[in-house]
């Protein structure tokens, strides 16, 4: 590698989230990024409630490329639509991602891209994270496993990975992977399983290169049967899809289908208790 290559970031939003946070997003990435790096955003439902115009701006010098659906999609239909797009243009090696209620500190980017230059063998790079509430105020900082190994011993258990840090290897998705559009809230982590079954490696950055907005609904989106029902499919499809046998291909499932028929509260208690 030249030590040069630009980064494509994927950002799919809703067509009315608020301007102010969407910039705010994006400038935090585009600070101090990597020369070439490009935005490739999806608005999702149609044309941003209030236009392109202060989008642009935020990414300050960096090439802004859109992509609209006049209908809603969906966050994995728009992130595969944006992958296809960047693979089409062919001098991206490595895809970051990022979401719309989030900031990245500044130059999280080549940090990131430093690293998997000089470990050519990671494909799937994330980051530690500052969990922050919808007004701002800190509730912790997430640090997930650094080591490969350990990351995907723990795929069967939960999601080692932060999906707003992510950066990928290209050919991640020449392997053919894309964003599973059949799940809900869970699109990265199938994509992580059938990232690991394929033989693709992964890395966390132990240093929280992002703050993450974790709001009071976070965890009453993934309570309920129906939520239930798909952790208890996610779980099971991990622990055959990596070939896991013994008491953990079942309790695994079992406690996470048993965790998302818990009042919401009672979950955040245990999400602090249990990282």
């Amino acid at each position: 590698m030249s030590g040069k290559e630009p980064v494509a970031v994927l950002l799919c939003f809703r067509h009315n989230e608020p301007e102010v946070r969407l910039c705010r997003a994006i400038s935090s990435t585009a600070a101090q990024a990597p020369e070439g790096t490009m935005f490739f955003l999806h608005a999702d439902g149609g044309e941003p409630a209030g236009g392109r115009k202060a989008l642009d701006a935020a990414a300050g010098g960096c090439v802004v490329d859109w992509t609209i659906s006049s209908n809603s999609a969906g966050l994995a239909t728009g992130l595969n639509r944006l992958i296809d797009k960047v693979l089409a243009r062919g001098e991206f090696e490595f895809l970051a991602r990022m979401d719309a209620d989030d900031v990245s500190a500044e130059g999280r980017l080549a940090r990131q891209r430093d690293f998997l230059q000089h470990h050519a063998s990671v494909d799937i790079l994330g980051t530690s994270c500052r969990e922050l509430d919808e007004r701002g105020n800190f509730l912790q900082t997430k640090i997930l496993p650094a080591a490969h190994e350990e990351i995907v011993s723990r795929l069967v258990w939960r999601n080692p990975m932060n999906h707003p840090t992510i950066m990928l290897r290209r050919r991640v998705f020449e392997k053919g992977l894309r964003y599973r559009t059949d799940v809900r809230l869970m699109e990265d982590y199938f994509l992580w399983i059938e990232a690991a079954a394929c033989g693709f490696r992964f890395a966390n950055l132990t240093e929280p290169l992002l703050d993450y907005t974790r709001d009071s609904g976070f965890f009453g989106r993934r309570s309920g049967w129906v939520q239930a029902c798909a952790e208890w499919k996610a779980r099971r499809y991990a622990a055959r899809t990596l070939q896991v046998s013994g008491p953990a291909a079942w309790v695994s499932p079992g406690s996470a289908f048993a965790l998302r028929l818990l009042p919401a509260g009672l979950q955040t208690f245990l999400y602090k208790k249990l990282r």
